[in-house]
């Protein structure tokens, strides 16, 4: 027999887990990696080079990715190549996109409603 806190122990388990994966977005260049790596796997130095910072700052959010489980990571002889996880994250960067973009339209919208004079 389910008691009632059962449940909501289930539902704030799957809360929690769910601000997790939404913490790990909140940060423009962990979006940034995930973009890249959307194109396919790449290497710390490749990641690096594209976001401009050390090595070591880069295996930093790496590290951050692996843990909400964004990225995976093999090695490769001396390299680590990291790639996406789950080919769901490409989706989820496509539908805030879709949505940035429903956004810019809707405000484009209203800038030219309020910029006609009124008679």
């Amino acid at each position: 027999m389910l008691i009632t806190s059962d449940i909501d122990e289930d539902r704030l388990l799957h809360e929690n887990q769910q601000a997790k994966l939404f913490r790990s977005l909140a940060d423009p260049t962990r979006i940034a990696i995930l973009q890249l790596l959307s194109t396919g796997q790449r290497s710390v130095k490749e990641i690096a080079l594209f976001l401009g910072c050390s090595h070591p700052a880069a295996r930093r959010m790496l590290t951050g990715l692996r843990w909400s489980e964004f990225v995976e990571m093999r090695r490769d002889g001396n390299e680590f190549l990291y790639s996406l996880r789950d080919d769901r994250i490409r989706q989820i960067l496509r539908l805030s996109e879709e949505l940035l973009n429903d956004d810019d339209e809707e405000a484009a919208s209203h800038q030219y409603i309020t910029a006609i004079p009124s008679a």
